[in-house]
């Protein structure tokens, strides 16, 4: 392909299978230069390949229309490897590789900026989500600190859900652990080794979790694993253990 008119031909022509409105934009940019700059245009591309212009959230490809644009062009998928266990081992399937992207999220960190309140919680004395701030009702969001599903079960990964329930109450769901953090907050967020809950604070899920299965005639009972190192035993689970050598 020399010709300038099938390089302008072949390049529109993915462009728009792709992305409609770049492929417009381009043309008007591209239809004024001069013959000189547009030889110099697909130099550049030629150096540095062809940019795709994709939105986040923009409902320009289907997968009928991917489907289409492999068919169109022949895209042949590679056999790859992985670097795994110091050896080289082949991928079950083939996959079409393509260079990196850059996507350029919505959020800002003007836009994500949020001040979160210890004290605000539902009927239940549990963190319930607010949009408050979002409805321009509040100036800030009032939601405790809140520990999504997913990063539950990255963080019990660690294999010790004693820590993780412990970090739980002090953000969420004890009432007095949240005070007491809140009051660490405003004496010294730095002094992380004195991160303590008073001895009366109890779980609050665990509370409500307790009352609900009593109503079905069943009781709850802990216990701890000889050797096992926990903090404190009232404060896991909001029920006072009981060690069997104690009884």
């Amino acid at each position: 392909m020399t010709s300038l008119t099938d390089k302008e031909n072949f390049l529109f022509d993915i462009i728009n299978d792709i992305n409609t409105t770049q492929a417009n934009a381009l043309i008007n940019y591209y239809s004024p230069l001069a013959e000189d700059e547009k030889l110099a245009f697909f130099e550049d591309i030629d150096k540095n390949g062809i940019m795709i212009h994709q939105p986040p959230m923009y409902d320009n490809m289907t997968l009928d229309k991917f489907e289409f644009i492999y068919d169109k062009y022949g895209f042949e998928p590679y056999t790859c490897y992985v670097n795994k266990f110091g050896r080289k081992i082949k991928m079950l399937n083939k996959v079409v590789v393509g260079s990196k992207y850059i996507l350029k999220l919505k959020h800002t960190p003007k836009g994500k900026f949020s001040t979160r309140s210890t004290g605000y919680s539902n009927s239940k004395d549990l963190p319930s989500k607010s949009i408050a701030n979002k409805h321009h009702r509040s100036i800030y969001q009032k939601t405790p600190v809140r520990v999504g599903e997913m990063e539950y079960s990255n963080l019990l990964m660690t294999q010790r859900p004693d820590l993780l329930a412990y970090m739980s109450m002090l953000y969420s769901t004890s009432v007095i652990g949240r005070r007491d953090t809140g009051q660490l907050y405003e004496n010294n967020v730095l002094d992380l080794e004195n991160i303590e809950m008073s001895d009366n604070a109890k779980n609050r899920a665990a509370e409500i979790a307790t009352v609900y299965l009593k109503s079905i005639g069943i009781g709850l009972e802990f216990e701890i694993e000889d050797g096992e190192e926990v903090a404190d035993e009232t404060q896991l689970n909001g029920v006072v253990f009981e060690d069997e050598d104690e009884e």
